[in-house]
């Protein structure tokens, strides 16, 4: 493996010296933001978070509405009462804060896999844009300090995201 990477090396290191290799840039960041895809795609997570947030809001009531029967001074609860509804106190609670854990965790899975799903579209735009262009190879303009004779691919992926060739969604 490592000597299959030494000559993969090899290879790009003497097609960068031959000058055969054309390097351009592109703005991901902004590609991203301008990407027509995205704010459907961000619309929809909002959707999913505001109903997550209804029903974890919810959730929270019930527990709130128990606390509120135990704390109640005018409450007249016997022994046996009071610790069942501390027992469904300190569940419900506990039922919360695992409903929470999993909205959090399944908000982050939803917003790497758009994320995700987003930029692989995006770079297919990219590859395609490079691939008329002539570019051998493509790179983010914020990774890179700095590049002889390269040139900024970013204002002609945008007209590809605003004009599709085929007349199908980017």
């Amino acid at each position: 493996m490592r000597s299959f990477v030494g000559i993969l090396c090899f290879l790009m290191f003497s097609t960068v010296l031959a000058g055969d290799l054309t390097v351009a840039t592109v703005d991901m960041q902004r590609l991203f933001k301008e990407y027509p895809g995205t704010a459907p795609a961000q619309s929809e997570l909002e959707k999913w978070i505001a109903q997550r947030k209804q029903d974890l809001e919810a959730d929270q009531q019930v527990s709130v509405e128990l606390q509120k029967e135990l704390t109640n001074p005018k409450g007249h609860l016997t022994a046996e009462a009071r610790k069942v509804k501390e027992e469904q106190f300190q569940e419900s609670s506990q039922d919360f804060d695992k409903e929470r854990n999993d909205v959090q965790t399944e908000l982050a899975n939803r917003q790497a896999d758009m994320t995700q799903n987003l930029v692989t579209q995006i770079k297919a735009v990219v590859a395609q844009v490079a691939q008329q262009e002539g570019v051998d190879l493509v790179l983010d303009s914020a990774d890179t300090a700095a590049i002889r004779n390269g040139k900024d691919l970013t204002e002609e992926v945008l007209k590809k995201f605003t004009k599709p060739a085929t007349g199908e969604n980017p």
